[in-house]
């Protein structure tokens, strides 16, 4: 991996499965994470849950407040590399309907 294009790399990148769910539906945690960020072989991460009162960085704001949230996920996991398309997309297959030189898409 080239120095320009780590620059677009995050070193540890996380998501769920879904939005949301209902009490007790299982969500899954996807992460990556680029092993020459957290070390070599045998590389590990640790994961914590936390409940974000604020996120301000702003010095004349109330700054960062996390609280710990105990989902039983708390520990080390080992790290690898996934491919992740990060940002929102739709993957549309090709279709006559989608052929008109201008689209229009509400929500």
């Amino acid at each position: 991996m080239t120095a320009a294009s780590r620059e677009n790399v995050l070193p540890i990148t996380g998501y769920l499965d879904r939005v949301s769910a209902r009490p007790g539906e299982p969500l899954e945690v996807k992460v990556s994470a680029q092993v020459d960020a957290v070390g070599s072989d045998g590389a590990e991460y640790i994961a914590d849950v936390v409940r974000i009162q604020s996120a301000d960085p702003n010095p004349d704001g109330p700054g960062l407040i996390y609280h710990p949230v105990d989902f039983g996920l708390k520990g080390s996991y080992p790290a690898r590399p996934q491919a992740i398309d990060l940002g929102s997309y739709a993957v549309i297959p090709a279709d006559p309907l989608f052929s008109a030189p201008t689209l229009c898409f509400g929500v």
